[in-house]
């Protein structure tokens, strides 16, 4: 009942919220935690600000990259092969907690069976501190995510996470320690978190706490802030993991779902289109996208 929990904050660039990350961790009111300190060869006054809490007994490792790794699933690998606790948290390292973050998540791992992954609700917080009542999922079921709950890893895979990420911020979670292979996060850009929390649901069940224990700094650097059009291959290479997982195939229908999401969030040109679905097939998975858009969000309400 009382777990080693190993925290990871990997940093790039981030010293301006650093100090605030790092107060966050170490005042936690449950203490049985080491501290794993990442920096990804930071061009800011990152370092010296990691350096100063080198230090602290609850600090095991601090690394300085030489070079850049170019993914941040490359220093959460880093981070889980040094780790020795049984949990890891992934504490970002522009984002911040509440004092008892630990010590009301790391019990709900021994609430039920075989609970895999731990996370709780959060809230926005800007680059100067101001702070926005936005919960990412609430867009798909409004009424889910405000009380807590316990659910079989598979189901929530299958009714909620293959229509869209439902765990939005790292720093909300604690996961059990695992083997995973990061070969394919490494190569993306927008969707890796996705594709790791499927993998972890793949092992076993959540426990979602409704509190607001995490702020979650959103900024002009995170991810959710760029805009590609390469976003919906990162998509269907995380559906493809979630519909192998649940046993079910994913249909053409639900590929140009994503394809068509994909344009009308970034009002592409039809350019991208014809690059990358046959002309004649356009009206056809217009009218398909706009349908299963419709039925997938009635699902999503249904699940209430």
């Amino acid at each position: 009942m009382n777990p080693l929990v190993s925290i990871i904050i990997p940093n790039y660039n981030h010293a301006r919220f650093l100090k605030q990350r790092l107060e966050s961790v170490f005042g936690q009111t449950y203490q049985n935690f080491e501290v794993i300190l990442l920096d990804d060869t930071s061009t800011d006054d990152s370092r010296s600000v990691l350096e100063r809490y080198a230090a602290h007994p609850k600090t095991s490792h601090v690394v300085f990259n030489g070079k850049n790794s170019g993914s941040p699933f490359a220093q959460w690998e880093k981070g889980l092969g040094l780790a020795k606790g049984d949990y890891i948290w992934i504490a970002e390292s522009d984002d911040f907690c509440e004092v008892d973050f630990l010590e009301k998540l790391v019990p709900l791992f021994f609430k039920e069976e075989n609970v895999a992954l731990v996370y709780c609700r959060s809230n926005n917080v800007d680059e100067n501190g101001n702070f926005f009542d936005i919960f990412y999922p609430d867009n798909f079921d409004n009424q889910k995510w405000k009380t807590s709950y316990f659910n079989n890893g598979n189901d929530e895979l299958k009714n909620f996470v293959r229509y869209t990420n439902t765990v939005p911020n790292a720093s909300a979670c604690l996961f059990r320690k695992q083997d995973f292979d990061f070969s394919e996060m490494k190569k993306m850009f927008f969707a890796g978190d996705w594709l790791f929390w499927a993998k972890v649901l793949s092992t076993g069940n959540v426990y979602f706490c409704s509190e607001v224990l995490n702020h979650f700094r959103f900024h002009d650097k995170t991810t959710r802030s760029n805009r590609s059009t390469n976003r919906y291959k990162e998509y269907l290479l995380v559906l493809s993991f979630i519909y192998k997982t649940i046993g079910e195939k994913l249909s053409y229908e639900r590929k140009h779902f994503w394809i068509y999401y994909e344009m009308q969030r970034q009002s592409v040109s039809l350019l991208f289109l014809f690059r990358h679905v046959r002309p004649f097939f356009y009206a056809y998975s217009y009218f398909r996208y706009k349908l299963l858009k419709h039925q997938i969000r009635t699902k999503l309400l249904s699940k209430r």
